[in-house]
Parts: structure tokens; C-alpha cells; sequence
């Protein structure tokens, strides 16, 4: 998942970020989140900001990063 944090940060500047327990991109207003579950085979995508429009950003931004992670793992570049 670290590719993750690499290929947004652009779109980030002004966030924090951990990797510690997925990926978290964090500022005082708001987050995005992103992890596998330990067990279930999936991965949860969460968010919160001000507004509910932002968060909806937010979680629309999660899911192309994970998709371009996922075709790439598909096409064997990852």
C-alpha cells in the first residue's frame, strides 16, 4: 500500500501522513484513510471532513488510488 502514499501525496501537501495501520492522510479538518482488513479480505475506505461534499471527495480520491493499485497489480507492474 505504500505505493499508495507516493503516487497522491501531490494532492496532499497540506496533510500529514501516516502508514502505520494502512495509509492516513490527516490535517486539523479533515482525513482519508485507507486499509486492509486483518480479517476480512477486504479494504475500508474512510473519511471525514467539514462537509459532506468533501468527504465524498475524499472517498471518490480513495477509490482511484486503490483501483490504479489494483489494475497494476493485474497487469504484474506491482
Amino acid at each position: 500500500m505504500s505505493q499508495l502514499c507516493y503516487m497522491y501525496r501531490g494532492m496532499f501537501l497540506q496533510h500529514s501522513y501516516t502508514e502505520l495501520d494502512g495509509i492516513k492522510y490527516y490535517n486539523n479538518s479533515e482525513w482519508l484513510h485507507i486499509r486492509a482488513s486483518n480479517t476480512e479480505p477486504i479494504v475500508r475506505i474512510m473519511a471525514e471532513s467539514e462537509t459532506a461534499e468533501r468527504t465524498d471527495r475524499l472517498i471518490e480520491i480513495g477509490k482511484k488510488c486503490l483501483g490504479y493499485i489494483i489494475e497494476k497489480k493485474k497487469r504484474g507492474i506491482v
